[in-house]
């Protein structure tokens, strides 16, 4: 999942991977810690400069992955 928001906005966030893993880099560790009986905790921000409705969509079908691997307490 790629996002032009995403690779405007946080060029440095992900360094030494691209941003087209950044979804990988977040994902398997979440996985790790919620299999420790870890609760994970997220934020996402919306509204960044530049950003479309594709973006938006793209953020809930993120969440909508991630709310489908987390296990809840």
């Amino acid at each position: 999942m790629k996002s032009e928001v995403a690779g405007e906005n946080s060029t440095g966030k992900a360094k030494q991977f691209k941003i087209e893993e950044w979804l990988r880099i977040v994902e398997e560790p979440m996985g790790v810690l919620n299999d420790c009986g870890w609760i994970v905790c997220t934020t996402m921000i919306n509204g960044l400069p530049g950003g479309t409705e594709a973006d938006v969509t793209k953020s809930i079908e993120l969440m909508v992955i991630f709310s489908a691997k987390v296990k809840y307490a």
